[in-house]
C-alpha cells in the first residue's frame, strides 16, 4: 500500500505531537500499513497506528540512550518531511 510514499516498513519516524504512550522525541519503527494513509509503527511501549502526515522521519539509531523508563531515544538530529 505504500506506493510513492517516503514512508516504508523498516524506517524510524517520531510522531510530530506527544502523549503518555508516546512522549516527545521517542523513535519508533515503522511495521506495516493500516490502510493508505495510516501506518503501524512500533514505539518502545507499544506498537499503534498514525497518519503519515503526523510523522517525522529518523535516521537510523547510531546509539540508543536509553531514558529513566527504559525507553530510548534517537542520538542522531531529525529530518521533518513534507
Amino acid at each position: 500500500m505504500d506506493g510513492d510514499s517516503w514512508v516504508k516498513v523498516g524506517e524510524y519516524v517520531t510522531w510530530d505531537d506527544e502523549d503518555e504512550d508516546v512522549p516527545e522525541g521517542h523513535v519508533g519503527e515503522v511495521t506495516g500499513w493500516r490502510d493508505n494513509e495510516r501506518v503501524h509503527i512500533q514505539f518502545p511501549n507499544g506498537n499503534w497506528h498514525f497518519p503519515i502526515n503526523e510523522l517525522s522521519r529518523a535516521d537510523k539509531p547510531k546509539r540508543k540512550r536509553e531514558d529513566a523508563d527504559g525507553s530510548w531515544r534517537l542520538s542522531v538530529p531529525q529530518s521533518r518531511l513534507t
